[in-house]
């Protein structure tokens, strides 16, 4: 039993640096940390964002992702990047535990954004 909550502690720490680390990449406007079921974990999205319906539907998008990911033969779902015409969005860990989605100002912070949510899901899957 303290094997698990020592294992929650680590987690809630990890959780911690992975979003201090969000608020501190470039052009990030705003971010999710939602569970499968899609409940908001925690969030800091812009105001006429509804945090809760965005939860909902990013659990909903990333598990329909994971189901065509793997029917394709392509392994589990990594990444999957929605363009709008004013942001992007960023989903990583659409079958683990949290699913990190995260808002950019344009494609251009795509590549070292998804790197970090990568790295970051592993090492919070991982603890």
């Amino acid at each position: 039993m303290a094997r698990s909550v020592i294992s929650d502690e680590k987690r809630t720490g990890i959780l911690r640096e992975i979003i201090q680390g969000l608020e501190k990449l470039h052009g990030v406007k705003g971010w999710a940390v939602v569970s499968q079921e899609g409940l908001v974990i925690d969030q800091k999205m812009p105001t006429k964002v509804n945090p809760h319906l965005l939860a909902g539907n990013t659990a909903a998008l990333a598990h329909s992702a994971q189901v065509v990911v793997s029917q394709a033969g392509a392994g589990p779902m990594d990444t999957l990047v929605l363009k709008g015409q004013g942001s992007v969005l960023v989903i990583v860990g659409g079958e683990q535990q949290l699913i990190f989605l995260v808002m950019t100002k344009n494609s251009s912070e795509i590549e070292p954004l998804t790197d970090y949510l990568v790295d970051a899901a592993k090492r919070f899957h991982s603890a």
